[in-house]
């Protein structure tokens, strides 16, 4: 998601084509301290994605990508203007206290943002809303703000090594994301901040000799404080019990952290199923809720082998494959707390493949933790359960199922993680019921059961996206596969559904079946037609029928397109009109909109408080003081501002394009993420490293060259990437690892060139572009 050296991009137009300095230090060493700087930095800005998922909310994830460049940019900009001043700002005493700043100033935002009241309770009024949101930008910041500084200046001091200082650069961003996928695996969010701090203080105890007695002792004293927080912490966990405003401060029975999840266990009295039948008047045996970053529930229910205590299941919407079609084999995706697989079991199902994304889920929680509370719910005769995402195994499984079941997967797990993939929704798309299709015996049927979402709308757009899939898989009638049933308002805000596409046609014993069980629970069977005339019945044939489908869909409300692997995004299912609405309406109440899409108001909040930044500490001091310099800079080169505006533009479009390829080829979101990025990070360094070697006098001609090759690469890749990770799918893992590194390695390290090349060309046409 984010190139440090690219974000960089500001500070070397200002600070490389300057007069060269005499060298503080040895050759080496600013390589690695640069190196170091980076790999912390990168290692903290994933880590701030997780803080930010957990103590604030998963929507905000995203924003930290904003608030890094914030930084990145305010320290480039006051660092150019204390020189441009004639500061000392590049002094060996200065420089290289900036690295101890930036180790406080992490473990400082870790503090305060713990405790920073950011919860919905305090942020129901505008002002005290804005007022929170600009402390945690700038304390977020902050550690960007420092960072960057001592980059600058390091570039500025040496403009001849640019290419070795951008390799180091990048080497250590990409070094950054493995760093960081371990450490929050190993210490977890509120402690890897910690080790991520000593790593940042290291080059203010490895650097020059000038006031170095003084330096060190300082520097030991920032490393021991910051060791003692990170050990105090590790022992007595007192982050959590400080951050009482946050999500942080709930009381669990369990947690525990990994790269791309906060899993916690609490008790839920309130708990009575995801669509429970009100015809049911039993009694709700205890649970527990799974959370993952305190949202995207999961439910363990007690169970001590008494199928009696647990007769509700019966009475739930994810209960109806069961009682329509009687399969004695089952693939359940999204085990979680094992509800779905006990369900299976009560209606005697033989044979249960469950999928479970997350590893602390299923070993340290179903398997460890709540083994004899759920009753060893993963280990029971003719069950297994792996980690491992529905889609990977779809493809690669050679067992035949008679029933593929999709459970409440469309939680907020997959926004939770940070990434712009969204892995639950990719197991909706097209794509991924044809892929469950070709894993159904004779007999089988492939279905979800889920919420109807606002309006409705779910249930047409899963129909629809069913299909769409018969369709390419060659059924001529794709209404006649299809089944659908939905419930009433009962105990949650939306209606469940069940939705099922069937390997045979829907016969007439099938339908009587699930009419049967509808008229028992108080459901509604939406199709196929029935004796029994309902609304959903006659919306559906308008969508089943050529002639009437586009209109249909047109004039919905709501998105209806089938959703796809390129656009995989199940919960956002507004129309521009409606979101242009929502927009321009900023007063409107809350509550006259779908619930997922009223973050757009806290979406517009951040964005504001980002906008005071720029604009107090930005824009304010370039106009006070830097005038003159300002308007030069904008009048000036145009044309290499817009090469390096596209150079970041381009690689950030690109990157996520391969992400989203990617996640279907190795399974996990997060991991995709930080394996691509550091590829890519790692591949684009080695491209600088190799741009050395271009010639003064070739610079411009080798630009066009590389561009044209980038391109092709492209234009290429677009064409064979979806069919080829389809094919890979069946692939070992370590397989489909080297394929991934050797598709970036190609399109990277050509990428990785234009940007030092250009800036090289730049220096050997003496372009001033300092602002």
């Amino acid at each position: 998601m984010r190139l440090l050296g690219l974000a960089n991009c500001n500070n070397f137009c200002r600070d490389l084509l300057l007069k060269p300095r005499q060298p503080l230090v040895s050759n080496r060493q600013p390589q690695i301290d640069i190196f170091l700087v980076s790999l912390s930095l990168m290692m903290f800005e994933i880590n701030l994605v997780r803080l930010f998922s957990v103590i604030m909310w998963y929507h905000l994830a995203f924003f930290v990508l904003a608030i890094a460049l914030f930084g990145f940019g305010l320290g480039g900009l006051y660092s150019q203007m204390r020189r441009q001043r004639r500061v000392p700002a590049a002094s060996p005493r200065f420089l290289y206290y900036l690295p101890l700043m930036l180790s406080a100033a992490m473990v400082t935002a870790l503090l305060l943002l713990a405790v920073l009241p950011m919860n919905e309770e305090s942020l129901t009024f505008q002002v005290p809303k804005l007022r929170w949101m600009l402390c945690a930008f700038l304390l977020a910041a902050a550690p960007f703000f420092f960072g960057s500084m001592f980059m600058a200046l390091t570039f500025a001091s040496r403009p001849a090594e640019a290419g070795r200082l951008y390799f180091s650069d990048l080497i250590g961003a990409a070094g950054g994301c493995l760093g960081a996928v371990a450490a929050l695996q190993w210490l977890g969010g509120l402690n890897a901040p910690f080790l991520i701090a000593l790593i940042a203080a290291i080059p203010a105890w490895r650097g020059p000799c000038e006031g170095r007695v003084l330096r060190r002792g300082v520097a030991l004293a920032v490393m021991l404080c910051v060791a003692a927080l990170g050990v105090a912490n590790l022992r007595y966990d007192y982050i959590s019990d400080i951050a009482a405003s946050s999500l942080l401060g709930k009381n669990h029975l369990f947690s525990k952290w990994n790269f791309y999840s906060q899993i916690g266990v609490r008790s839920v009295p309130w708990w009575k199923g995801w669509a429970l039948s009100d015809r049911y008047t039993g009694p709700i045996p205890e649970h527990l809720m799974i959370a993952q970053d305190s949202r995207a529930p999961a439910f363990i229910v007690k169970y001590s082998g008494d199928a009696d205590a647990v007769q509700y299941l019966r009475y739930d919407v994810t209960s109806m494959p069961y009682r329509i079609f009687g399969p004695r084999s089952a693939m359940i995706i999204g085990t979680g707390g094992g509800r779905d697989v006990l369900t299976a079991r009560l209606y005697g199902v033989e044979k249960i493949q469950g999928l479970e994304l997350n590893r602390i889920i299923a070993d340290d929680v179903m398997r460890g933790a709540f083994r004899d509370f759920s009753g060893n719910v993963y280990t029971l005769p003719g069950v297994n359960v792996q980690v491992e995402s529905g889609r990977t195994f779809a493809h690669r499984t050679q067992d035949r199922f008679d029933l593929v079941l999709i459970s409440y997967a469309d939680s907020q797990s997959s926004n939770t993680q940070g990434a712009s993939v969204l892995s639950e929704n990719h197991l909706y798309t097209q794509e991924g019921w044809q892929s469950y299709w070709n894993t159904l015996t004779d007999d089988g049927v492939a279905s979800a059961a889920m919420s109807a979402f606002w309006g409705n709308h779910m249930l047409p757009r899963m129909l629809n996206t069913m299909r769409a899939a018969l369709e390419a898989e060659g059924v001529a009638e794709p209404q006649k596969h299809l089944l659908a049933v939905i419930t009433p308002q009962l105990n949650r805000p939306g209606r469940g559904i069940y939705v099922a596409m069937t390997r045979r046609p829907v016969s007439d014993a099938v339908t009587a079946q699930a009419r049967a069980a509808c008229d028992e629970l108080g459901f509604t069977l939406a199709w196929p037609p029935s004796t029994t005339t309902n609304p959903y019945t006659a919306e559906l044939a308008k969508l089943f029928a050529p002639a009437t489908r586009e209109a249909f869909v047109g004039a919905h409300p709501y998105d209806l397109t089938p959703l796809v692997d390129d656009r995989p995004y199940l919960c956002y299912g507004i129309r521009p009109a409606t979101f242009f609405n929502l927009l321009l309406n900023p007063l409107s109440r809350d509550d006259t909109y779908p619930v997922q899409l009223r973050t757009l108001h806290l979406l517009m909040d951040l964005f504001l408080a980002a906008f005071l930044c720029v604009f107090v500490l930005m824009l304010s001091p370039l106009v006070l003081f830097k005038r003159a310099e300002l308007a030069g800079t904008l009048g000036g080169r145009p044309y290499f501002l817009t090469i390096f505006f596209l150079l970041g533009a381009g690689y950030v479009m690109i990157e996520l394009a391969l992400l989203q390829e990617f996640f279907l080829l190795l399974g996990d979101p997060t991991l995709t993420f930080a394996v691509t990025l550091a590829a890519m990070l790692g591949f684009t360094g080695a491209g600088s490293y190799l741009s050395a070697h271009i010639r003064d006098h070739r610079l411009r001609r080798a630009i066009g060259l590389i561009a044209l090759l980038v391109l092709v690469l492209q234009a290429v890749a677009v064409q064979l990437l979806p069919g080829a990770v389809h094919a890979l799918l069946s692939l070992p893992l370590l397989v489909r690892f080297v394929v991934v590194f050797a598709v970036l390695g190609v399109l990277a390290t050509p990428m990785g060139m234009i940007f030092p090349s250009t800036i090289r060309l730049l220096a050997v046409r003496r372009i001033d572009m300092t602002c």
